[in-house]
This record gives structure tokens, C-alpha cells and sequence, in this order.
């Protein structure tokens, strides 16, 4: 029984054949997804809360800092993607085959999950009730469009899989037109530096605009300024930063700022955040190295995309046996560990099941 535990635990550790991980990386994922855990939790348990009272306000803002665990996780891609592409030349075909890899069996084995409930229970679907829009629709969400594009997507959080997938197609492009490789990285860290506080400068020209993919150019500019000052030239500013961002968010919310402030914000001080995740270097890398939170992190894709799911279940058997009306503000505290704990369940068995085998294992 203990061998059995222990290669099931393991199993959370997948390997990546040659590749070389940055373990407090995999640790920094395990927190960016569970700060988006927090919007649903705050989210489907908020009724628990009395109106006005100080819980309700806690979870408002917790609502709002989970937010930007999808800018961490777009920060940390950022830097991921762009790396590999300015450090050595690759087939097109063969970088766009492992994105897909990465990114649609796990999204097809959910979306066939959603659409099946869907079907099942039509007061908790969003499909259009013309069977023609139906396929619009299906194929719409099929092609990661929801997102870039002003579409509801049937799983909620899937809108950020079209940002990924923009910057997926467009950094390759970028790097080969521009020949980003035969350049110093000082002068790439000044040439995206300059684009980014240039966009940052237009967003109250073009509304609507997609402009939340400027997290990504956080993490390129963090590739380019490790090649140019060195590993060891930085200081450990992970706890500080974070802390930080989370007291900004609050601040922005109460003072009710442009959401574009926020968005600096988070792209000055996750740069920081992802900085010393990737140096291993300081408290907060030692942190996030801890071996529970990197296996945690590593299925922390599976868990994105299916938490959701399993928080509004949870939700719908608690509201049976113990209603939000019999309750105070100290039910929504007392079950935000369980639940948490419960939603890992369902992601890990997607985890072990489609996204090990068909998207990490490397021959």
C-alpha cells in the first residue's frame, strides 16, 4: 500500500525527457492557479456572506486579486516561449505540433464534459437553442476563439487559452521578421520596453483591445534582461512584490482607477515575482520549490480548466444538506480548504489520465 502511495504521488512529478524545469516555476503555477480558485470559490459561495459586513469585503477583493493569477500565468509563459524561440532557431511545424499537444487534449477531454452537461441540464448550459448556432458555437470555442474575440466561452476560464494561442502564433513571426535572435538582448530589452509603455500609452485610444496580452511582453522582457545583467545580479524580491501587487489591487478597486493602472502594476511587480522563481535564488523560490506545491503546479493546467466544474459541484451538494440561509460568514471560511481540497480530485484524475500521457510524457 505504501509503494502504491508513493508511485501515485510521484506521478505528480511527470518527467520532461532532456528538458531541464525550474523547480520554484512549478511551484509559482501551483499559487497562480489557486488565486484563480479563489474568483470561483468567492464567486459561487459569496451568498453565504452578509451584505456590508467585513467577510464581504475580503472576498470581493479576494475575487479580485484571484483575477490575476491568470497574469501570472501569462507572465511566466511569456518568458517560457519566448526564451526557447530567441535562443535557438525551430521548425514552425514542430513548435506549433507540441503547442497543440500542450494545450487541446486536455481542452477537448473538458469541453466534451461541458458539452454533455450542457445537453443534460439546459438550465446551466450556454449553448444557443437553434441547433445551427449550436454548431457555430461548438466550433467557435473548438478553435479557441472566445477571448480575443467578444464570445462567451463555454468553459469560463478557456478565454485565456485564445490569448496563449495568439502569443504562440505571433512571437515565432515576430522573432524571424525582425531576426530578434542576431540582436544584443540589451537592445531587445529596450526595443519591446519602449513597445510595451507605447501600448500602455494607447489604451485609452482603442477600447477593447486584447490588452491584457501585455503581461506576455512582461515575461520576454524578463528573458532578455536575465541574458543581459546575468543570474545573479538581481535581488530576491519575490514575497515583497507579491505582497505588494495584492495591496495595489486592493487600493485600485477602492479608489475605482482605470482597470489599465492595475494592469501596470502587475506588469512591473510580476516581473519581479517570476524573476526570482526563475533564478532559484531567495525566500520565495525556496518556497516555491517545496515539493508539495511544484506537483501541485505541474497539474496546474488540468486544474485550471476543470476547477470551475468542480467547485460549482461541490457548491450544489453543500447548498442541499447545509443552505447558505442557515448559515454566517463563518460557513464561507470553514469551507474554503474543503472545497479547495475536494476540486483537486476530479483535476487530478484528468491530470494523470489525458494531460500526463498526451501532452508531458517525451519519448
Amino acid at each position: 500500500m505504501r509503494d502504491t502511495l508513493d508511485r501515485f504521488w510521484k506521478a505528480f512529478e511527470p518527467g520532461h525527457g532532456d528538458v531541464k524545469t525550474l523547480q520554484a516555476m512549478e511551484g509559482l503555477r501551483a499559487i497562480a492557479v489557486f488565486l484563480v480558485f479563489l474568483v470561483h470559490y468567492a464567486a459561487l459561495f459569496e451568498v453565504w456572506l452578509p451584505s456590508g459586513s467585513v467577510s464581504a469585503f475580503v472576498s470581493r477583493h479576494m475575487a479580485s486579486i484571484g483575477n490575476a493569477g491568470v497574469d501570472l500565468f501569462f507572465v511566466i509563459s511569456g518568458f517560457l516561449i519566448y526564451r526557447m524561440l530567441v535562443r535557438r532557431p525551430r521548425p514552425l511545424p514542430t513548435y506549433l505540433g507540441r503547442r497543440i499537444q500542450r494545450i487541446y487534449p486536455t481542452f477537448l477531454a473538458v469541453l466534451a464534459l461541458y458539452v454533455v452537461v450542457s445537453w443534460v441540464l439546459p438550465s446551466v448550459s450556454k449553448l444557443p437553442s437553434d441547433p445551427g448556432a449550436q454548431v457555430v458555437y461548438l466550433i467557435q470555442n473548438l478553435f479557441l476563439l472566445p477571448g480575443i474575440f467578444d464570445i462567451e466561452p463555454i468553459i469560463t476560464v478557456a478565454w485565456s487559452l485564445s490569448y496563449e494561442f495568439c502569443f504562440y502564433l505571433a512571437v515565432p513571426l515576430v522573432v524571424w521578421v525582425f531576426q530578434l535572435r542576431r540582436w544584443a538582448p540589451a537592445t531587445r530589452l529596450v526595443v519591446i520596453s519602449v513597445l510595451c509603455v507605447l501600448v500602455f500609452l494607447g489604451m485609452r485610444t482603442v477600447r477593447g483591445a486584447p490588452y491584457q496580452m501585455l503581461m506576455f511582453g512582461s515575461g520576454m522582457l524578463l528573458s532578455d534582461a536575465l541574458l543581459a545583467r546575468g543570474n545573479r545580479h538581481w535581488p530576491a524580491l519575490g514575497i515583497p512584490a507579491l505582497l505588494l501587487s495584492f495591496v495595489g489591487m486592493i487600493l485600485i478597486l477602492e479608489l475605482q482607477m482605470s482597470s489599465r493602472w492595475r494592469l501596470w502594476l502587475l506588469f512591473i511587480l510580476y516581473f519581479f515575482v517570476v524573476m526570482e522563481s526563475i533564478r532559484g535564488l531567495g525566500p520565495f523560490a525556496r518556497f516555491c520549490s517545496l515539493t508539495p506545491l511544484r506537483r501541485f503546479g505541474n497539474m496546474s493546467y488540468s486544474y485550471f480548466l476543470l476547477h470551475g466544474f468542480a467547485v460549482r459541484m461541490a457548491m450544489e451538494v453543500i447548498a442541499r444538506v447545509w443552505p447558505a440561509s442557515w448559515s454566517n460568514a463563518a460557513g464561507f471560511w470553514l469551507l474554503l480548504m474543503p472545497v479547495f481540497l475536494f476540486s483537486i480530485i476530479p483535476c487530478a484524475a484528468l491530470f494523470l489520465w489525458v494531460e500526463r500521457p498526451l501532452s508531458l510524457e517525451r519519448r
